[in-house]
Parts: C-alpha cells; sequence; structure tokens
C-alpha cells in the first residue's frame, strides 16, 4: 500500500473533479477499481487520478522546473520537497534532481546522501561510477510510481569546476543529459544550491518555469534580483526565456515587515511574476526538511499546507485543464523585455 502522504483525500479529488463522493464511487466500481482506505477514509493514489485525466481526455502539464534564489534559508528545498510530492498526486510523473552538495532534499526522502553510495548527476557526467559505465537512467531511485530523485552528496562540490573545465554549452548542457529519460516524467524539477554558478545557470536554461522563493526580508529581495539578473543574462546568451514565479514564503501575518516587502514585490517591477499564492509561517513545514517527515501527512493540518496545495494547482494549471485552451507557460510572466535588474 501506498504511504498515505503520496495520496490525495477523497474531498480533495472531488472538488478538483467537481464530483460527488458518490459519483467517484460510481466511477472508480465502473472501472473495476477498489480504492484504498487508510481506517475509514478513502485515498486517492496517482493511479487513479490518471485514471480520471484519461477518462476526462485531460492530458497532464509537462514542465522543467527549478527552485531558485542566491539568498539561501529562502526555502528552496523545502518548497521542491513539498511541491514536488504533491504534484505527483496529481498523477503526474515527477523527477526532483538534488544538484546542491549539502544534498538536504535527497535526505528529506530517507535517501542516503554518503558519498559513494548512490550515483549523481556528477557520476552520470562522468559517465562512471565505482569503476562502472553509467547512464543518466542509472541513477533515478524511485520513491513511488510517480515519484523519484536524483540524489545529492558532497562530491557535487566538484561539479561546477569539472563543468567550468570543459567546453560545454550552459544553454544546452541539461537538455542533452536528460534526452533519454525526459518522456519519462512530467514534471522534472531542479533544487539548485544558493549561488550564481555555471550549473545553477545550466538548469535555469532548461526549464521552462524557474521557481523563486523568498521571504520577507531585505536580503531576499537582494537575492531576488540577482536571480532575475541572471536569468536575463541566460535569456541575451542563449535565447532561453523561462517562465518566472516568484513566490512568498514565510510569510507571517502578525509581521509588519512582511506586509511592507509583499507591498513592494506586488507593486513594484516584479509584480507580473508574483504567484497568486504565498506561503504562511509554518514550525512543520520547517521541521518536515530535518525530521524527513511530510507535510502531506494526513495527520498534519495547517494553513501552510493549504497554500502548498494551491501552489502545486496554480504551477500544474489544474484551473486550465478544464478550458479548451491547454496549459502553457504564460509569456506574461517571462523575461524577455528585461534588459538588467530592476531593484524594487
Amino acid at each position: 500500500m501506498l504511504e498515505s502522504c503520496y495520496t490525495m483525500p477523497l474531498k480533495e479529488f472531488c472538488e478538483i473533479f467537481t464530483l460527488s463522493a458518490l459519483e467517484v464511487h460510481h466511477f472508480f466500481q465502473e472501472n473495476n477499481v477498489e480504492l484504498e482506505r487508510i481506517g475509514s477514509l478513502i485515498r486517492i493514489t496517482p493511479e487513479n487520478f490518471e485514471l480520471m485525466l484519461q477518462a476526462r481526455s485531460l492530458g497532464k502539464t509537462k514542465l522543467v522546473i527549478t527552485s531558485s534564489c542566491v539568498k539561501g534559508g529562502v526555502g528552496k528545498t523545502t518548497l521542491t520537497n513539498c511541491l514536488s510530492a504533491k504534484i505527483s498526486t496529481y498523477g503526474h510523473k515527477t523527477l526532483m534532481i538534488d544538484l546542491d552538495q549539502q544534498a538536504n532534499l535527497t535526505s528529506s526522502f530517507g535517501v542516503d546522501s554518503s558519498m559513494g553510495v548512490y550515483p549523481t548527476i556528477l557520476d552520470a557526467y562522468r559517465g562512471h561510477f565505482q569503476g562502472k559505465k553509467i547512464s543518466i537512467q542509472d541513477i533515478v531511485i524511485n520513491i513511488t510510481s510517480h515519484l523519484a530523485i536524483i540524489p545529492a552528496n558532497l562530491e557535487m562540490a566538484s561539479l561546477d569546476a569539472e563543468f567550468s573545465g570543459k567546453t560545454e554549452n550552459v544553454g544546452k548542457f541539461f537538455k542533452k543529459l536528460l534526452q533519454p529519460i525526459r518522456d519519462q516524467f512530467d514534471i522534472i524539477w531542479f533544487d539548485c544550491p544558493p549561488a550564481l554558478t555555471k550549473i545553477t545557470s545550466a538548469a535555469q536554461a532548461a526549464s521552462d518555469l524557474v521557481v523563486i522563493p523568498i521571504n520577507t526580508d531585505k536580503f531576499s529581495l537582494d537575492g531576488l534580483d540577482l536571480t532575475i539578473d541572471s536569468i536575463v543574462t541566460l535569456h541575451k546568451n542563449f535565447d532561453v526565456n523561462p517562465e518566472v514565479k516568484i513566490v512568498i514564503n514565510k510569510f507571517d501575518s502578525r509581521q509588519k515587515l512582511g506586509f511592507q516587502i509583499l507591498s513592494l514585490v506586488s507593486q513594484g517591477e516584479y509584480k507580473e511574476y508574483l504567484s497568486n499564492t504565498f506561503i504562511p509561517v509554518s514550525k512543520q513545514m520547517d521541521n518536515c526538511i530535518a525530521s524527513k517527515s511530510n507535510i502531506w501527512d494526513p495527520h498534519f493540518k495547517g494553513s501552510a499546507q493549504d497554500g502548498l496545495m494551491e501552489l502545486a494547482q496554480e504551477i500544474i494549471g489544474i484551473d486550465k485543464w478544464f478550458t479548451e485552451t491547454p496549459y502553457l507557460p504564460q509569456p506574461k510572466t517571462t523575461l524577455d523585455h528585461f534588459t538588467g535588474v530592476t531593484h524594487v
């Protein structure tokens, strides 16, 4: 049985498809599917969700996403963890790629991040691990049927140096490296270190969407400026133009500064890139990475879960599934008209 945190409540499924619980039961009975239960509660698996998508003739969203911000501590890894897990419950096969030598994303899913245990993207780039030839297909670790990770470890610290020492094309590096497995996943999500490196740039260049989390403090705004500037430079040099989504994370409604920062971003030059959803401050969310727990555990309750669910649905465009026009990243939120950093 799939862990409950990688399934969704019946209520959420009903709300997404505008169905009653009775209609859902009838649908799965007609398709000879027995729904999973945890105690008396029904849980919808990713396979169940996919079946409904097929019945409604709804295609899944295909995106490469990067979580990136020069400022550390803004919640990049936590968002990657929580959102990837949630999106996988929507029937989307999701691959996370940990590019940070700290390997917090890797360890948050209980994967051993000690050097020499599992091959990383660095080993796939080198083409060998512990004396054996490997390819990108060999380094994917499945967490569930719809969620997987390419892990990291401390040796990743040398990835940028090795990459810089060769004549690699930043704009095409990951597209080429991931090409053999691209069609196996709907969502590929890079988790980047808080630095302006060639590897971070390569991840951004390969992405359809760059998610930039910021906290409500001055240093986060500085990190936002630098991150936006790096994407603008990529656009100029490699003719890439990912969608940009700024996410206010750890928003505390009790603090005046939070509203001031929110006002600056929502009324400034970056306002069109601001996500419709912000994530409230949450001790559970802060602790889920360190404790290797999952924010989607049914026993967890809190406003952060609601915000994360809304953001996950915003990213894959669930509201657009029920229109005639398929969801694609919207041109208005790219940076093609920017020539450099504009300070908020």
